[in-house]
């Protein structure tokens, strides 16, 4: 890929992650103001036209790590293992 091809689809990616970043605010804004709505009905589920938002209430089962590690370290050493990653980065040279 030619550098300038390069340069463009990098700085295309670092706006479409700054959109990205902005998006996820505006939704979780308005997935709290949702929220705070069937809080103050006291409702699980609302409709309004042809959309509606549901709270749906359950249970998981969790491991605790932390406990399991300090109860007994010698298994939970033995059970761990070295898993090799790899991260993207995209970013802007100053100067």
């Amino acid at each position: 890929m030619a550098k300038k091809t390069l340069a463009a689809k990098i700085a295309n990616y670092l706006e479409l992650k700054a959109q990205e970043d902005a998006l996820k605010k505006s939704i979780k804004e308005v997935e709290d103001a949702l929220k705070a709505e069937l809080a103050n009905q006291n409702k699980t589920d609302l409709q309004a036209g042809k959309y509606g938002v549901r709270i749906v209430e359950g249970n998981q089962r969790r491991f605790d790590t932390k406990a399991f590690q300090q109860e007994h370290p010698d298994v939970y050493e033995s059970y761990r293992h070295n898993v090799p990653t790899k991260s993207f980065q995209a970013y802007v040279i100053e100067g």
